[in-house]
């Protein structure tokens, strides 16, 4: 005979609710119901709270959800499509009509400045008895698809852009061409010249704008003989632009900002132009005993210094040849990949870099991944933006090959430390501020109370790069949000240093993993990854 519960026994367990509270609390996207008057009531998801980073939901109105986090145009926006859809049938489809399905938002951060991310709201009613009106809203965080989605159309537009270089090539020739890319390469820098020249008075921003105009429309002229299809739409919209201020009867300082924007986007494309540049080969004469008077480099296995190619209209100068560095692994190491990566890096944008890597042998399995994607990130970051090229380096007084270094270290603690510096030009605090105020990310009030560390964190904004600043360098402006995305995802930390005009530095934390999880794995496995 069986003892009967008593009043205190624990009451039997209810498999359906254990089953609900389980998916509650795995479920990526953030789930929650609204009801009749769009309030939100249970059940909710747990990834709710990461999501908004708040955990007051209840009672909470869907207004009050948005406000903190979009402008009010987009608040008023939402407020009419959840209106809409009171009066829509229960069973209709409504995600093509949805105008929501990407909402850029903005969480405050503390120290003045803003992470922009994009999420999708979707939204199915619900037909629950004594609960008409009920709507089922889900909330996914679009930002690393997107910022995924960027990276290929900037590859595609490498593509495109590379391929109206040689069919323009090939109708106008390599002298003609690399003329017209010149003549632009002088007149974007006289931009840049007109542009930073102080200006108080109307003649003064007035003649500021007419040169500007006649600057771009010698752009337009000299891009109109090729076949530069993405150069051109950006110079007509950087001029379109320039024209919308001509027409304004009063000009100020701050009407010029909201060009920076356009005009960030004309070096974009001219710099893709001149970076694609460097890596097309013109054909060679034919080979008699020597090296010809084509491209000349030198790269030796397990190294990454690369004497990449001039521009095209020295592409038949002969390089002074320069003794490699030692080998810095063997093939197959990761060493031996970054290096790769590194020398194809140089090799397209004109550099010669070397790489030196420590500690890759002690990266724990869990974090394999992660260090993989954030050393490639900066370490073109660094080739692209950071390392001069060799005739500034040596004005300078630099080294003529720059220097990357790549390490990583398991700490007393059970922590680790990925560190990544090289020998460039740094990052400038103040032209950061100067274009986080351009891309309206932060406002000249509060840039001045920022100090400059608070102020280098805006380079791991989407779309945010440093370019305006140096012409002629090909950019993503995505490279770094990915990098705090890989370390933010992992629990980790990411700081950032920099001594403008010498050197950058950054340093990922990273948290101890469980003893049976952290056993290191050798290079070949962490290789064979990277080739999977």
């Amino acid at each position: 005979m069986t003892d009967p519960v008593g009043a205190d026994s624990p009451a039997p367990s209810d498999p359906q609710k254990a089953f609900q509270e389980l998916l509650l609390a795995n479920i990526p996207q953030g789930l929650f119901a609204l009801d009749a008057k769009d309030t939100i009531v249970a059940p909710l998801t747990s990834s709710l709270a990461a999501l908004f980073r708040r955990s007051d939901f209840l009672g909470l109105s869907f207004s009050e959800l948005l406000k903190p986090i979009v402008s009010k145009k987009i608040l008023n926006l939402a407020c009419k499509h959840l209106a809409a859809l009171r009066t829509v049938h229960k069973h209709s489809v409504l995600s093509e009509t949805n105008p929501l399905l990407d909402l850029e938002v903005r969480f405050a951060t503390g120290d003045g400045t803003h992470d922009l991310l994009h999420f999708a709201f979707e939204f199915t009613p619900m037909s629950i008895p004594g609960q008409p009106g009920t709507l089922l809203v889900r909330v996914t965080d679009r930002t690393t698809p997107l910022l995924q989605a960027r990276e290929i159309e900037d590859l595609q537009l490498q593509v495109r852009t590379q391929s109206d270089i040689l069919q323009t090539l090939l109708r106008l020739g390599t002298t003609r061409f690399s003329s017209i890319v010149n003549s632009i390469d002088t007149v974007m820098n006289s931009i840049n010249e007109i542009l930073g020249r102080p200006a108080r008075e109307q003649p003064a921003f007035r003649d500021k704008l007419e040169q500007t105009l006649a600057a771009v429309d010698r752009i337009g002229k000299q891009v109109a003989a090729t076949q530069l299809g993405a150069l051109s739409r950006a110079a007509q919209q950087f001029e379109s632009a320039l024209l919308d201020l001509r027409s304004r009867a009063v000009l100020s300082g701050n009407d010029f900002l909201p060009i920076a924007v356009k005009l960030d986007e004309l070096f974009v494309q001219f710099s893709l132009v001149q970076s694609l540049t460097r890596t097309i080969d013109t054909p060679r004469p034919p080979d008699f005993g020597g090296d010809g008077e084509g491209l000349s480099r030198r790269t030796i296995a397990g190294s990454d210094r690369t004497v990449a190619p001039k521009f095209v209209a020295q592409l038949l100068e002969r390089q002074a040849a320069v003794t490699a560095p030692p080998a810095s692994g063997s093939a197959g190491t990761l060493a031996h990949t970054f290096a790769r990566f590194t020398e194809n890096a140089a090799h397209q944008n004109g550099r010669a870099v070397v790489l030196r890597c420590s500690g890759l042998d002690a990266i724990p399995r869990d974090y394999q991944s992660t260090v993989k994607n954030v050393a490639i990130q900066l370490i073109r970051n660094a080739v692209m933006h950071g390392i001069e090229p060799g005739d500034e380096r040596a004005t300078l007084g630099k080294p003529p090959i720059g220097q990357l270094a790549l390490a990583f270290s398991a700490l007393a603690d059970g922590s680790y430390e990925l560190v990544f510096e090289d020998d460039g030009r740094g990052i400038d605090p103040d032209t950061v501020r100067e274009i986080a105020i351009s891309k309206a990310l932060l406002t000249p009030a509060t840039a001045v109370t920022l100090g400059d560390r608070q102020v280098l964190k805006f380079i791991f904004k989407a779309k945010f790069t440093t370019l305006k600043q140096t012409p002629g360098k090909q950019r993503h402006g995505t490279g770094l949000a990915f990098v705090r995305r890989y370390v933010h995802d992992v629990g980790g930390l990411i700081a950032i240093g920099s001594e403008p005009g010498r050197a950058a530095r950054f340093k990922v934390s990273l948290p101890p993993v469980p003893a049976d999880a952290s056993s290191a794995s050798g290079d070949s496995d962490f290789a064979r990854q990277l080739k999977g």
